[in-house]
């Protein structure tokens, strides 16, 4: 379905030829920006629309390897290459179900969490979401909460004034927060973030203001957050490992990846992965013997998608 920027010139025939839409079907549905279509048309002497993608009902796709897919978006603001929910291949209905929510939500402001086992691919969704976002054209900035060392947690995440503390730039340095500002801040591994800095963050998501390191004043920030974890995030809220009143500011919707193991697709994808591998390689068509195939299905995938 197209919409179309322009009003409606002409009558357009069937046998009209439409040229440059590789790059608007490679698009998901949602996205903030319209592509240009050229075409010509007999009757008219017009010969581009604007085009827009409202519905795209093609099966999504996940995990296809990058030769085989249209290459994944370069940030404008020089961060990671991001993927959309076009990258997405998954045929089963609890993974599809959960890339629909996902889809849902990347059409509101509502913080998200994203939950299920490691390697089940809540990154990669959570860059589907902001790229299917109102802030596809702002940065995207994510950071592991479990990977940075607890002393050094907070200076990443706030901004710091010049000389705020022992080897701190003259200049300052601005943190994750500030840097996501009118964009998407992605928190992994949000069940490791240590008490004190679960204090700071919550007084983030009440006011939307942050106090650089060093510091008096408070700045106003415009930040999505979108959270994921591998625990369960409840529990913890139970044994008092985090506090219940951050949960529930980050809960706003929660999709949980079902693991590999529980996915009936998991054939399929393995043919798609070959097939890309054959083309990598250069081998031509390669195929699975039923001995390995009977193994896919069996083998209990610990590692997930990844």
């Amino acid at each position: 379905m197209l919409k179309l920027d322009k009003q409606r010139f002409g009558q357009i025939q069937l046998t009209d030829l439409l040229t440059n839409t590789e790059s608007l079907l490679h698009r998901s549905s949602g996205a903030a920006s319209p592509d240009t279509v050229r075409l010509r048309c007999k009757e008219s002497g017009q010969n581009s629309w604007r085009t827009s993608v409202l519905l795209d009902t093609r099966p999504t796709k996940f995990a296809v390897p990058s030769h085989a897919k249209p290459k994944a978006k370069q940030h404008r603001f020089g961060g990671p290459t991001l993927y959309s929910f076009y990258d997405i291949y998954g045929r089963d209905e609890k993974f599809q179900a959960a890339i629909r929510l996902a889809k849902r939500a990347a059409a509101t402001d509502y913080t998200v969490m994203l939950s299920g086992e490691s390697g089940t691919g809540k990154d990669i969704v959570s860059q589907a979401i902001h790229l299917a976002s109102m802030r596809s054209n702002k940065p995207y900035v994510a950071i592991n909460c479990g990977a940075i060392p607890k002393s050094l947690l907070e200076s990443k995440l706030f901004v710091y004034e010049a000389g705020a503390f022992t080897g701190a730039k003259q200049s300052g340095q601005p943190g994750k927060i500030e840097q996501a500002h009118g964009g998407t801040l992605f928190l992994d591994e949000i069940a490791e973030m240590p008490p004190e800095m679960q204090v700071a963050l919550l007084r983030v998501l009440q006011d939307f203001t942050v106090t650089r390191i060093g510091g008096i004043k408070p700045i106003q920030v415009d930040v999505r957050i979108i959270t994921a974890t591998h625990a369960d995030l409840w529990k913890n809220v139970q044994e008092g490992k985090f506090r219940a009143d951050l949960f529930y500011r980050l809960q706003g919707v929660q999709v949980t990846l079902p693991p590999l193991r529980e996915r009936e697709d998991r054939l399929e994808l393995a043919k798609l992965l070959l097939k890309g591998i054959g083309s990598e390689l250069d081998q031509g068509p390669l195929s699975l013997t039923t001995a390995a195939e009977r193994l896919i299905e069996r083998y209990p995938w610990p590692g997930n998608v990844r």
